[in-house]
């Protein structure tokens, strides 16, 4: 019950933090102008049909010829992050990598999104490094190149978002009475031309009822792509707390540059940095020190995701800031993941979590926190 009741409130405090950041990532959304207003990179319409090699004609189904010369019979259904997702009559829900994909040719309606941020609907077909979209007498040419997403149907909000949530669990009884219980959750909202990205992990430790642990950390971002590897993040947040490393409250906010520096099939990875402001209110300090303390602040981070095969993916994600001492100086906060697919969209996860705090405040009883934090979590993750 003592850890419910402390579990609730630390949320209830995170989740003030999450409404605030949505609050500003929606006001600077509502000033971007709308994408379909210029969509610069349309070639003359294209003579239905004409451009494409020999093959099926799509009537009931959507088809799909792989590099290999094989060709799928099913529903096509979305493509993101460089995977197509499609729905096949005899091997079931298949997931594929973009660059293996010859040509597409579809029956239904699809909502595409382009580079410039533009979103066109119709029916697609792909071949030949073009894109047709029709939609009854309209017919649309771009470069394939140009695409990066498309999902089936109208363009809707549902399309946008993704996330995965992981658990982990530990109960010891006997000798020893020990419940340790962790957590951690991404949620994504990507569009063609921006993408808003929100992180928790946090951990709770009880030893013979007596709290040993009880961290979170809430961070989000969100991105704006100008080309498609250089972006500019409007608004970056963070809201931190742990009594353990005498840290009652620790919010920071800021904006940055980014760029993608890889962005393929198998490995994503990106880097941001820019100047950021952070409070910090300590559990407990000496006699005479302020509580709490304000300080501009450096920061930076990467985002490193690979595929090590078709069912595990390793990910780092790095952040750190350069601070005043009595803020904390130099600080950082990583975390090494190793996903092992299960089945479908269950996977187990295993993270090493270091976090670290180079001078850390001494706290009333005399007591200095260890500068570094070391964790492994074990879980089970769930794609959504």
């Amino acid at each position: 019950m003592f850890g419910f009741s402390i579990l609730h409130f630390r949320f209830c405090k995170i989740m003030a933090v999450l409404h605030i950041f949505l609050f500003c990532t929606s006001l600077h959304a509502a000033e971007l102008p709308d994408p379909l207003e210029n969509i610069e990179f349309i070639t003359k319409p294209a003579a239905q049909g004409s451009w494409l090699p020999a093959g099926p004609v799509p009537k009931k189904f959507d088809w799909m010829e792989l590099t290999s010369g094989e060709w799928l019979k099913g529903e096509l259904n979305t493509l993101y992050n460089k995977k197509i997702e499609f729905d096949s009559d005899e091997l079931g829900l298949l997931t594929l990598d973009w660059e293996d994909i010859k040509q597409i040719r579809g029956h239904q309606l699809h909502s595409v999104y382009l580079e410039n941020g533009a979103i066109v609907v119709g029916v697609l077909s792909i071949a030949n490094g073009k894109l047709v979209v029709t939609k009854g007498e309209t017919v649309l040419e771009f470069d394939r190149t140009h695409i990066i997403s498309f999902a089936q149907g109208e363009a809707k909000e549902s399309n946008y978002w993704s996330g995965r949530v992981t658990l982990g669990f530990n109960l010891r009884k006997g000798n020893t009475d020990q419940l340790d219980y962790s957590g951690k959750a991404n949620i994504k909202r990507r569009t063609a031309r921006s993408r808003m990205n929100l992180d928790y992990i946090g951990t709770i430790s009880q030893t013979e009822n007596i709290e040993t642990i009880n961290n979170h950390r809430l961070s989000g971002h969100h991105d704006v792509f100008v080309t498609r590897n250089f972006y500019y993040t409007p608004v970056f947040g963070e809201y931190f707390t742990d009594p353990f490393s005498n840290i009652k409250h620790q919010l920071s906010i800021g904006v940055g540059l980014g760029y993608q520096v890889i962005d393929t099939t198998e490995t994503d990875w990106s880097i941001t940095a820019g100047p950021a402001y952070q409070t910090t209110q300590f559990e407990t300090v000496e006699a005479g020190v302020d509580s709490n303390e304000s300080t501009l602040a450096l920061a930076a981070g990467t985002n490193f995701k690979t595929e090590l095969s078709k069912t595990i993916d390793f990910k780092i994600n790095y952040n750190f800031k350069f601070l005043d001492k009595a803020s904390g100086g130099y600080t950082h906060h990583a975390i090494f993941a190793l996903e092992t697919e299960l089945y479908k969209s269950l996977d187990i996860d295993i993270s090493f979590v270091w976090d670290r705090i180079e001078d850390p405040k001494t706290a009333a009883d005399g007591s200095i926190p260890e500068k570094n934090d070391y964790r492994f979590i074990f879980g089970l993750g769930l794609d959504f």
